[in-house]
């Protein structure tokens, strides 16, 4: 069994329990489906329009896989800049398994061109919680991001992964 599937049933049993003794509904959610952009799309537009997603996944507690088209255009694929993609609860940024969660903070920088994080352990750190959200009722996870323009409050999704 692939690290990400032990980690994603591990953190989906805790979600899974957190959510029954607070009474959350689990049932996916699937966003409306998006028009298929095409190759001269701007990248804002590529990061948010990733379509509908089958929120079906293979194992209990295992990842949402999807096409590599799908995987290509999650939202936050194509995302230099914080500022560049904002994040909710119901649309958070998509990655697989929280190594790429980590990278992707990392990689994202400030308008100015700075990063807010010095190492891997700096952006763990600045996690602040996580609930039920996205696009398939995943586990999302909330960091408070410190940039000079502002604040952010980045979401993530670490269950949408390729096949």
């Amino acid at each position: 069994m692939t690290r990400y599937r032990t980690d994603a049933m591990v953190a989906a049993a805790i979600v899974i329990a957190v959510a029954a003794i607070h009474g959350c509904a689990t049932a996916s959610q699937v966003a409306p489906a998006a028009a298929a952009p095409t190759a001269a799309a701007p990248a804002a537009v590529l990061a948010t329009e990733g379509g509908a997603l089958d929120c079906d996944r293979p194992k209990e507690y295992g990842p949402v896989l999807v096409s590599a088209t799908q995987f290509a255009l999650r939202k936050g694929a194509r995302a230099t800049r914080f500022s560049d993609v904002p994040s909710t609860k119901e649309s958070p940024l998509e990655v697989c398994d929280l190594r790429m969660e980590t990278g992707l903070l990392l990689s994202l920088l400030c308008d100015d061109g700075t990063s807010p994080f010095r190492d891997p352990r700096s952006a763990r750190r600045s996690r602040r919680g996580s609930m039920i959200g996205g696009r398939c009722g995943s586990n999302v996870d909330v960091y408070e991001v410190r940039c000079p323009e502002r604040s952010y409050q980045v979401y993530i999704d670490a269950y949408v992964c390729q096949r």
